[in-house]
């Protein structure tokens, strides 16, 4: 089959997403399938062989993040000619908006059937970001309202039913978009993020810092401040403490600002996004993986630290986290500071502690992912809806 796979990130980017589209194109490639990437870029338009697919990185420069529906149109433009110039069977989008609003118009466009893989919130990282909610996820749609909320909601509504299928990582946000977007259960399907568990991290270096190391795309929704916090509260008593935090984003500079004013600037090393290897590199080397986020469905880089046999800290919030318990991580409510500084400090004081978490993690991600499951899930799905669309026409929304 011939898939084109719509994102707004892709490598060397850091994020979930970015990841998974480069970890299943390989795959799929590797079965045969012809696979080509859409995304974007801020350097020039360009074409790139890469591991057995091509990635078409399609040029936003010039054009401000404000205008999202002129980066939307230039995007519908490029797929439309992708899928008539590789007669390409399906387009499989990353998310709802950037890449979600063009892959659904150029499906419409030439009568092909579009799979939506929803990995997070639009609406909550929306309201989130512009301070319109400080609730988690799990709360979120609760007690909403407001014009803002409302116009994003119907944004939303409309843009899920112009897809054929949509899959999600979790059973948690599964039941938040049927519970509050009236979708049938039988038209979301839930497949677990599975990661690669055969990764060889090479030995071990010996680090003069007890060192911890975050990584994602860094936006305020990521917690990142509450981890800043958690360093000023613990170089009192630990001054031989460092973290890393590698990744870029819209939120970055005023994180660097913050570790300033609290006097943190010396303990924490802001590092770009890197290759992936380089950045498996660095998380095998740390002595903890931290996720500080507030709210998260179903975060990558949690499971590749544990596939690397690193401890883990994070924040309890989402249906991932609860099935786990303090034999495979330590767990902490979000946006408490003083509970990371806990959680850490548990963590440098006992290495036996360390060395027991990594080991039943590593057990717990090699048992509940796998990327050949997964693959062959995601396969059934593509097959499904590429046979369907040679027997009848799609039926999309306007």
């Amino acid at each position: 089959m011939k898939i084109c796979i719509v994102s707004t990130i892709f490598p060397p980017d850091i994020g979930g997403p970015s990841k998974h589209i480069y970890e299943l194109s390989k795959r799929l490639a590797s079965k045969g399938h012809e696979v080509h990437i859409a995304t974007y870029t801020s350097q020039d338009s360009r074409n790139e062989l890469l591991d057995g697919f091509i990635v078409h990185r399609i040029s936003i420069k010039g054009i401000p993040k404000a205008m999202l529906l002129a980066r939307a149109y230039k995007m519908k433009r490029m797929l439309i000619d992708i899928i008539k110039q590789f007669n390409i069977d399906l387009i499989y989008a990353l998310n709802i908006d950037l890449a979600g609003l063009p892959a659904a118009q150029a499906a419409k466009a030439t009568n092909k059937p579009v799979i939506l893989r929803y990995g997070g919130d639009y609406i909550w990282e929306i309201m989130f970001k512009f301070n319109r909610t400080s609730k988690t996820l799990d709360r979120f749609y609760e007690t909403q309202e407001g014009r803002l909320f409302k116009t994003l909601k119907a944004f939303q509504s409309r843009m899920l039913a112009k897809f054929n299928h949509i899959i999600v990582p979790s059973d948690y946000y599964k039941n938040i978009l049927i519970k509050n977007f009236s979708l049938n259960e039988g038209n979301v399907t839930v497949i677990k993020n599975p990661v690669n568990t055969t990764i060889k991290s090479g030995k071990k270096k010996k680090n003069d810092f007890f060192t911890l190391i975050t990584s994602s795309r860094i936006l305020r929704l990521k917690g990142l401040d509450y981890l800043l916090e958690a360093m000023r509260i613990l170089r009192r008593n630990y001054p031989n403490i460092k973290l890393q935090i590698i990744g870029d984003g819209p939120y970055k500079q005023k994180l660097i600002e913050r570790a300033k004013e609290l006097n943190v600037q010396d303990k924490v090393e802001f590092l770009p996004g890197m290759k992936h290897e380089e950045l498996l590199e660095k998380i095998a080397n740390a002595d903890a993986y931290i996720s500080s986020s507030v709210s998260e469905v179903a975060p990558n880089a949690i499971l590749e630290a544990m596939s690397l046999k690193v401890p883990v800290i994070t924040s309890l919030v989402s249906d991932f986290d609860y099935k786990m318990n303090e034999d495979i991580a330590l767990i902490v409510h979000p946006k408490d500071s003083n509970a990371l500084a806990g959680a850490i400090t548990r963590l440098m004081l006992s290495q036996d502690l360390r060395k027991k978490l990594a080991g039943n993690a590593y057990k717990f991600v090699k048992k509940n992912t796998n990327w050949d499951e997964a693959l062959k899930q995601t396969l059934s799905i593509f097959e499904k809806f590429i046979q369907q669309s040679l027997t009848a026409k799609p039926v999309l929304s306007g």
